[in-house]
């Protein structure tokens, strides 16, 4: 890989890769890696454009944070591994799938879809303004945060006092960069040449991918499990950790995430 990369490694066992959604680096997972980690090598990366990984985010693209994906398993020696996506890593997993199909064991695709709807990118680019007008990440956040929680965590709070304390803070240009790729990316000629093991997993009450759009993706990818976590937004693996990893256990040990799979 260029330099400038971060990774990391948790636990030993079949390796599986999480990819990181918009602005999200290695540190907010929440306890995912942790549980995962107990059956799994879990690798992690600040994807281009995020946390600690001070690569050249110019010209971002999805097929360009596939790439990296892809050379960081090189970099490890991993010649096949589980893929986990999340939003924006979502579209980054669909490219890897589908033009690596002999590099990803299994698929979990989370709050993530095909492509990103209008009117939610609209709110992204709003939050990039206020941004760049402000130059505090927190208020873009604040904007944000409708858009990523459900009614139980936005009305708790924790979640969304954990974004604005984050320990490394998005730049503009970062997030900017990553908007325009996410904004870019069109993969619904992709999902039906998805021939992996796949599971779309998302929150009931989330209005930044919503539930339909996550059905329909499952409904493209040939064979694919779905599966909905009730009361819960776009962050479903932060506000429904149990049930979340419960799912993605089920489905890595035995191809099923429950009953509306």
């Amino acid at each position: 890989m260029p330099a400038g990369f971060h990774h990391e490694i948790h636990g030993d066992g079949p390796p599986i890769l999480l990819l990181a959604g918009l602005t999200q680096d290695a540190t907010q997972w929440g306890a995912l890696p942790a549980a995962l980690a107990r059956r799994f090598r879990v690798i992690l990366h600040d994807p281009r454009g995020a946390g600690r990984t001070t690569a050249s985010f110019e010209g971002l693209t999805t097929g360009v944070m596939a790439r990296d994906a892809l050379n960081l398993m090189d970099e490890l020696s991993i010649e096949r591994a589980h893929v986990l996506g999340f939003s924006l890593g979502g579209m980054t997993a669909q490219i890897l799938a589908a033009s690596h199909p002999d590099r990803v064991k299994s698929l979990v695709l989370a709050s993530t879809a095909s492509r990103i709807a209008t009117v939610p990118m609209a709110a992204i680019r709003a939050a990039r303004t206020l941004f760049a007008a402000s130059q505090c990440a927190v208020y873009a956040n604040d904007v944000l945060l409708p858009w990523l929680l459900g009614e139980q965590a936005l009305l708790e709070g924790s979640i969304g006092r954990g974004f604005a304390t984050r320990a490394y803070r998005p730049s503009l240009e970062g997030f900017t960069a990553q908007c325009e790729a996410l904004a870019a990316h069109d993969g619904q000629a992709l999902l039906p040449r998805i021939r992996v093991s796949t599971l779309c997993i998302g929150g009931a009450e989330d209005v930044l991918v919503p539930p339909r759009s996550v059905r329909d993706m499952a409904r493209a990818v040939p064979g694919a499990l779905h599966h909905e976590l009730p009361g819960s937004g776009h962050m479903c693996f932060l506000e429904a950790p149990g049930a979340f990893t419960d799912a993605v256990l089920a489905f890595l040990n035995g191809g099923n995430a429950g009953p509306d799979s």
